[in-house]
Formats: C-alpha cells, sequence, structure tokens
C-alpha cells in the first residue's frame, strides 16, 4: 500500500505547500477542489454550529480520503492549528476531526502542525533530513509565500480614484475563495482598488503564530480601547485595521466570517461601534452553507455603486 501525505485546501497556497512537502522527501496526494459536494459531507457529519471552515476542511479530507480508499493509498493528514495559546475553536479542529473520522471507520494518520512542533513534524516526513534542511525549506516557502501574496493581492497605493475596500477577517475565510465568493476577484472585476489585509493571508497567520507582530502599535492601542483582556484568534485585527484603512483614506471595510465564528462576531460590534464613530462603512458577510453566491453579488455590487457615487 502506496503511504502518501495530504492537508486540507487552503485558496492560492495549495502549489507552495505541496512544494514543501515534497522538497522534505514525502508523496503527496492532493485533495480535491472545494465543491458544493465538500461542503454538503462535512456538513453532514458536523454539528449545525460549527464554524464553517471545520466543515469545509472536514469535508474536503473525507473526500480525499475516499479517493485515496479506491487507488489502495494510506494517507496522512497534516492540519494547521494553534497551539496553546489560541482560544477559539480552531484550536479543537484537529482533535474533533480525528475523531470523527475514527467514528466513520477512516484509516488516516492524524498530524497536527503548530508552533511549537513545526520543525519537528516537518523533519518527521523523512527522519533523514537535518534540521538545517528543514529550516532552510521552511524559510524558502515563507518567502514563497510573501511573494505570491505580493504579486497576487495587489494593491494601487497611487491609484485615489477607484473605490478603496480593505478586506479583514478570519484568516481562512477571507483566503479560500471556494467559500468566500472569490470576493478579492470579484472586487477586482469591478474596478475596485482592494487591499487584502495582513491577517487575512496565510503569511500573516504564520507570522502571528510565531508571535511576530506586523500591525504599527499605534493602532493596537488605540483599538484595546474599546475592550478588556484579549480578543480571541485574529479578531483584534479586524478592529485595528480599521484605524490603518481610515488613515490611508479607504472608502469602506469588508469584514468575511464564518456565520458562527465567536472571535469574529464579538469584534463585529465593536466594529460598528468605531465605523459611525469614524465614519468609515464596514460591510459584514457572515459565510455559511445557507449563503448564496447570487445574494451576495447583488448587496457586493450595491455596495460599490454607493461608494463609486459618495466619492465623486
Amino acid at each position: 500500500m502506496d503511504r502518501k501525505i495530504t492537508f486540507p485546501r487552503v485558496g492560492i497556497y495549495n502549489n507552495i505547500m505541496k512544494e514543501l512537502i515534497e522538497g522534505l522527501g514525502g508523496e503527496v496526494m492532493m485533495p480535491p477542489p472545494i465543491t458544493q459536494k465538500t461542503i454538503k459531507i462535512g456538513v453532514k457529519h458536523s454539528s449545525d454550529f460549527m464554524c464553517f471552515p471545520f466543515k469545509v476542511t472536514l469535508g474536503n479530507l473525507i473526500e480525499t480520503l475516499d479517493i485515496a480508499k479506491e487507488k489502495d493509498i494510506k494517507l496522512a493528514q497534516i492540519s494547521v492549528g494553534y497551539s496553546k495559546r489560541g482560544t477559539c475553536r480552531f484550536q479543537h479542529y484537529f482533535e474533533i476531526q480525528k475523531r470523527i473520522l475514527k467514528d466513520l471507520n477512516y484509516d488516516v494518520e492524524m498530524r497536527m502542525m503548530q508552533r511549537n512542533n513545526i520543525l519537528k513534524l516537518m523533519k518527521n516526513i523523512n527522519p533523514k533530513n537535518s534540521y538545517f534542511k528543514v529550516v532552510k525549506l521552511f524559510w524558502k516557502m515563507y518567502k514563497q509565500i510573501r511573494e505570491l501574496e505580493k504579486n497576487y493581492y495587489e494593491f494601487d497605493w497611487a491609484d485615489t480614484k477607484k473605490v478603496r475596500v480593505g478586506i479583514v477577517g478570519e484568516w481562512y475565510t477571507a483566503i479560500a475563495e471556494e467559500i468566500n465568493y472569490n470576493m478579492y476577484n470579484r472586487l477586482k472585476k469591478l474596478n475596485v482598488n482592494v487591499h487584502q489585509a495582513p491577517c487575512a493571508t496565510l503569511g500573516g497567520f504564520l507570522k502571528h503564530q510565531f508571535l511576530i507582530e506586523s500591525m504599527p502599535r499605534k493602532y493596537i492601542k488605540q483599538g484595546k480601547k474599546y475592550y478588556s483582556g484579549e480578543l480571541p484568534a485574529h479578531a483584534p485585527y479586524s478592529l485595528w485595521n480599521m484605524f490603518y484603512y481610515k488613515d490611508m483614506g479607504f472608502d469602506c471595510v469588508f469584514h468575511l466570517m464564518p456565520l458562527s465564528c465567536m472571535p469574529e462576531s464579538t469584534v463585529e460590534m465593536l466594529m460598528d461601534l468605531k465605523s459611525k464613530e469614524m465614519d468609515l462603512p464596514v460591510y459584514h458577510f457572515p459565510i455559511d452553507e445557507e449563503v448564496f453566491q447570487t445574494g451576495t453579488d447583488m448587496r457586493i455590487e450595491s455596495i460599490i455603486r454607493i461608494m463609486e457615487r459618495n466619492k465623486k
């Protein structure tokens, strides 16, 4: 029986992930594209109010396992997650999905990649690799991710005539074009100057995992006036970026979030309050299996038309 490694699809980053694993000596089985079938499978085996990314990644893994079974392939699944520092449900995806798959009689080796084990896990793909090689390949992957984001998420800072929209939100929902209605490219087609916030990218997620702060301190300080303690996951970045976008002369903010995401739904109210104070419109897009493309497209077009009229 062949042994291969797979992972949930991650937007524009799939080929980089594949190249990293192959560079370490692993053989990759790419997961199939995310479709309505993927979503239906994930929804079927999840609780109603579980996060939408949980349902999508579970459905994607089950589809991959079904294909592997037909081809007599033994799979190892690599999942990206928070360490103990994470306080949202994303921290528990790995364990719950593992138990669901066991209950469904799937034979898969689950491996969770997080800050405190990432180098060890990567080395275990091929124990003959030195840690020097692992670090070198990981750094190469990170640079590829940043370069891809730089070229893909183009923003023209010199253009002040087009409507400027900043995209923030839960990172997986923001990068997975199959579930966010291809929001970034949809806006580009409407002749909008779109900025994908670093917190809404894989590169930003990795920096956050390694405690590297990319948000200017003054925006963090301004944002923290609106809550006490800590906001979980990437939710505070959705608020902090509003101060940044106001300073940079943006016309509005699009907030992408899974419908039942606790951190993002918490910060949603703070964003609305700040939106009124700073006169910066924020539009929330709660996404789950019950939200459909047609209605979302109509809403986006209406918003952009309003923004264009206000800009004249």
